[in-house]
């Protein structure tokens, strides 16, 4: 990362010529302001030290600058970008431009949100995390695209969660009643009496 920094310089001289001294009273001392103005074009890496010699007349002033990156961006660019994610799990990683991508398996703007497995139904299944596929009450099946029917269904089926649609020949809330048994004995006791 090339970074630039800014930097106003104000010196201060002790025309007595005693540097040994304490400055407690600053009354002898004169304000000099280095002559100049300068932009420091330095490679500021994150974690190390860079200097620079600024010169304005007979002046010279060294500088020493060091970056310090924010707690959760990428230590090695100090990006910014990669501050959005943070709180999120640890679930994704900066790229060398400095945006945030979530890792394989995790979505959503802070990469907090598994990727299930796929297939798994997005209205009746749900992940903790990625590569699973859990289903929500009333359905079962590996990727929870089956209903359970009603409890005590017998001769019927579901579309929907504790359903009981009665196959053909079938009646009741549980399915478990035959809709043709009186034309059945008929027939028999008709075929009884011949």
């Amino acid at each position: 990362m090339q970074g630039r920094l800014r930097l106003a310089v104000e010196v201060w001289s002790d025309f007595t010529g005693d540097l040994d001294l304490p400055v407690t009273d600053t009354s002898h001392l004169s304000l000099a302001r280095l002559a100049g103005r300068a932009t420091l074009r330095t490679a500021l890496k994150p974690g190390a030290w860079s200097s620079e010699v600024i010169t304005a007349g007979t002046s010279q002033l060294e500088v020493q600058t060091r970056v310090l990156c924010s707690p959760g961006s990428d230590r090695e660019h100090c990006a910014t970008q990669c501050d959005r994610a943070v709180g999120s799990g640890g679930h994704w990683r900066c790229l060398e431009d400095g945006s945030a991508v979530c890792k394989d398996g995790w979505q959503g703007t802070h990469c907090d949100r598994p990727v299930c497995l796929s297939g798994c139904s997005p209205t009746t299944g749900y992940c903790r995390v990625p590569g699973e596929c859990l289903c929500k009450v009333g359905y079962h099946g590996e990727l929870c695209d089956q209903c359970v029917p009603l409890p005590g269904c017998r001769n019927g089926f579901c579309r929907r969660s504790f359903e009981c649609r009665c196959k053909d020949g079938w009646t009741g809330l549980f399915c478990d009643k035959r809709t043709c048994n009186r034309l059945i004995n008929a027939v028999l006791t008709l075929s009884y009496l011949h």
